[in-house]
Parts: structure tokens; sequence; C-alpha cells
């Protein structure tokens, strides 16, 4: 039976918050999964399960975080050969909060591949692929990059070739949460272009009762 791999977001020695990394599970049925053990080490003690890791040092694009974002069948060039690419939020500054002043360059968008079977992971060489939010916009977070193809919008576009396209979660302090779009040709996964923001909805508004709804917030997430 084929294993179904999935990589997720967790704190290593399961300390409230500090050195958001991804791991690696893999499964039979979708409902039972088992933690992958790196470098002949038990997994889920300590850092083992570690499968992407921040390199915890000052200045650097990823020095203090790998947040959230998604794992896509395809190469860097969008052709399905058995690779796994990732699109995730490299952190090099910290504390990040939407009401707090934002830390330029706190954040930005990077690539990670895998050739077996998400196991062991290369970050790009030229990461980050997306250095800074969209100029202009005061934003209260930007992060946790949504990818895939979407031909319906390739349709509306009327691109000729195929695109990928990325949302990512951010707002706008004192104006409300948003969703900038972004799009990349499928044939080059690390070149993205800033369309516009996808939903613009108001601060703290929300489609129907906030108690049994919520609401929008301030800034969208994940």
């Amino acid at each position: 039976m084929i294993r179904s791999p999935t990589v997720y977001q967790w704190n290593p020695n399961h300390i409230e918050w500090g050195n958001i990394s991804w791991g690696h599970a893999t499964s039979k049925d979708l409902v039972t999964w088992t933690d992958v053990p790196h470098q002949g080490t038990p997994a889920w003690k300590g850092t083992n399960a570690q499968a992407l890791a921040p390199t915890l040092e000052n200045n650097t694009y990823n020095g203090l975080g790998i947040f959230s974002g998604t794992a896509q069948p395809v190469n860097l060039h969008g052709d399905s050969d058995g690779t796994l690419l990732i699109f995730y939020t490299s952190v090099s500054q910290l504390p990040i909060s939407w009401n707090a002043p934002y830390i330029p360059s706190a954040e930005s968008q990077s690539l990670a591949v895998s050739t077996d079977s998400g196991r062991t992971w290369k970050e790009y060489e030229d990461n980050p692929v997306i250095a800074s939010p969209p100029a202009g916009w005061n934003i209260t977070g930007w992060r946790d990059p949504f990818f895939l193809p979407w031909p319906e919008m390739d349709d509306l576009l009327q691109q000729i070739e195929p695109h990928y396209y990325a949302v990512l979660g951010s707002g706008i302090k004192g104006v409300g949460p948003r969703m900038p779009l972004y799009s990349a040709l499928a044939a080059d996964l690390t070149n993205w272009t800033f369309l516009g923001a996808l939903w613009e909805p108001q601060a703290n508004t929300s489609f129907g009762p906030v108690a049994a709804t919520g609401s929008w917030a301030f800034n969208f997430e994940v």
C-alpha cells in the first residue's frame, strides 16, 4: 500500500514558542499518521522530527522560523517527476503581531524541494523568491502562502500559458485583512508577480452573527 506523505508546522522540543519548523509524517489511510525519523533517530523526540528547520542565525532570511505554507507534487518547472515542492514563509525577525509595528523584512516567501517523498528537503538556492510585501501596504502580517494551478483564473486573465497562483494571509493596519494574490508561470515557479488583493473586507467584519461565524478580524492567517 502506498504511503501518503505530509509536512506540518511544529515547535521542536515541544516548547510554547520558538524555532518554528516543519516535520514529516506518513499515512496509509490518511487517518493514522506516523512521524518519520530523521538521521536514524526516533521521531518526535527533541528535534528528531524536523524535516526543514530555520538556520537559527541572525540576519538570514530563514534564521528564526519556517512558518506555514503549501506543498505541491511538482518541481520548480511545474513538472510531475516525483519531486515535492513547498512554498513557505521564511522568518528573519521576531516578534510579529497584527497589533504591533511590523518589522521590515521580517517575513519573506521561499521554496524548498524534496526528491525522496519528503524525507529530506533542499532549500532553493536563490531564496527568498518573494522578498517583501506589496509596496505601499502598511501591513499587519504577510505569511502562509497557498499556491496551486488555477485554470479558471488563467481564462479570466487571458493567459496563454498555464500559471500557478498564490494567496497569502495579510492585512493593512487600520483598514482590514487582505489576501494578496500572486502569479507565476507554471514553467518557472521561482518568479512571482503581485497582481493585487484578491479580497478586501473591512476590519473586524463578518458574514454573519459573530457568535456563530466569527469575524475576519484584522489580519488573515493561513
